[in-house]
C-alpha cells in the first residue's frame, strides 16, 4: 500500500490515498483550536459532524512540539490524529514553524528568549519586524530539525493508516506591510547581482532592481522565502514524502505579503521550491472565482 500522493493527469492533480482517488471536502480549524484536545472533543468535533466533511486542516505548533530544545512532545499531534481516526476523517497539518501569517509568534519560548541565536527582518527605517529574517540560518536549521522530527514521527505512527494526507510548510510567508526585508544581510543581497540560478532561469541580469524593475522587492523576497521553505520541505520529505503545500494571502493587485507564493511569484517559487507540490490561496477578497483561476 502506497503513502498518500498527488497524481497528475490531463485534468489536473488529485489526491490518492490507500491507492484510491480522494477528494478532500471540509474546512480549517481556527488557529488555536488544535492546541487543546479537550476543547476539540467538547466543541470542535460536535460542530464539524453535522457538516459531513471528510478532511480538515489543523495546526501543529512548533512551541508545543519542542517545548525544550531538542525534546519533542507529540501528545497534541497524536491526540488530534486519534480523534480524526475515530471521526473517520483525514487531516492536513499546518506547520506553524518559523512563520505564521508572516510573523514569528510560534517559535518555542526557549528560542524566543535567546536573542543571540536569531535576528528579525527590518522595515524601511531599520526597525525590527515581528518576523525572523530569511537570512537567519540558525532558525532555519532549528526549524529543519523540528519539522524533520514531526515528519519522522508521522511516518512511524501514521505511515500505514494515512490519516494525515498532506502538510503545509510554514503559513502565509512573506513580508507583511513592507516592501521587503531591510536587514543588513538583505540590503547587501538586494544590491548585488541576481544569483546565477535566477539569471539562468529568467534570462535576466543585473541587480534585482535592474532585472525585475517594479517587481524587484517581491521577486527578491519570493526567492528568499522559497529557498528557506524548500530547505525545510526537503528535510521533511526525506523522512516521509507525503504531499506538501504552501498557502498565501491572495488578492487581485491589493495587499499581499512581499515574497509570498501569490500568483505573481509562482514562477520563482516553482523554480526554487520544487519540493512544494501545490499552492493554496487564502482568499480575503470577494473575487473568489477569479483569484482561484490563477491557482489552477
Amino acid at each position: 500500500m502506497s503513502i498518500p500522493y498527488l497524481k497528475k493527469d490531463k485534468g489536473g492533480s488529485y489526491f490518492v490515498v490507500h491507492d484510491q482517488p480522494f477528494l478532500p471536502l471540509g474546512g480549517e480549524l481556527h488557529n488555536s483550536s488544535g492546541s487543546d484536545l479537550k476543547y476539540l472533543e467538547e466543541h470542535v468535533w460536535p460542530a464539524l459532524r453535522p457538516l459531513g466533511g471528510n478532511f480538515y486542516l489543523t495546526p501543529v505548533y512548533w512551541e508545543f512540539l519542542e517545548p525544550q530544545e531538542g525534546v519533542f512532545d507529540f501528545t497534541l499531534v497524536d491526540g488530534v490524529i486519534a480523534q480524526a481516526r475515530r471521526e473517520k476523517v483525514k487531516l492536513g497539518l499546518l506547520w506553524f514553524g518559523t512563520w505564521k501569517n508572516g510573523a514569528s509568534d510560534y517559535l518555542p519560548v526557549w528560542l524566543k528568549q535567546d536573542h543571540d541565536r536569531y535576528f528579525l527582518a527590518r522595515d524601511e527605517k531599520g526597525r525590527p519586524i515581528n518576523a525572523v529574517s530569511t537570512f537567519c540560518e540558525e532558525v532555519r536549521r532549528l526549524d529543519v530539525r523540528a519539522f524533520s522530527a514531526l515528519m519522522r514521527h508521522l511516518k512511524e505512527m501514521d505511515g500505514q493508516e494515512n490519516t494525515v494526507i498532506t502538510v503545509q510548510v510554514e503559513n502565509e510567508v512573506g513580508i507583511w506591510m513592507h516592501d521587503r526585508d531591510f536587514c543588513e544581510q538583505a540590503n547587501k543581497a538586494f544590491a548585488e547581482e541576481i544569483p546565477q540560478e535566477v539569471s539562468e532561469r529568467f534570462g535576466l541580469s543585473g541587480t534585482w532592481e535592474e532585472a525585475f524593475g517594479k517587481k524587484a522587492c517581491d521577486q527578491f523576497e519570493a526567492y528568499q522565502f522559497a529557498g528557506y521553505v524548500e530547505t525545510v520541505a526537503v528535510a521533511g520529505k526525506a523522512e516521509y514524502p507525503i504531499p506538501m503545500f504552501v498557502n498565501c494571502v491572495a488578492t487581485l493587485g491589493e495587499f499581499c505579503p512581499a515574497g509570498g507564493p501569490n500568483y505573481g511569484a509562482h514562477q520563482m517559487w516553482m523554480a526554487f521550491a520544487p519540493s512544494i507540490d501545490f499552492f493554496s490561496p487564502d482568499v480575503y477578497a470577494p473575487e473568489f472565482q477569479e483569484i482561484c483561476t490563477h491557482f489552477v
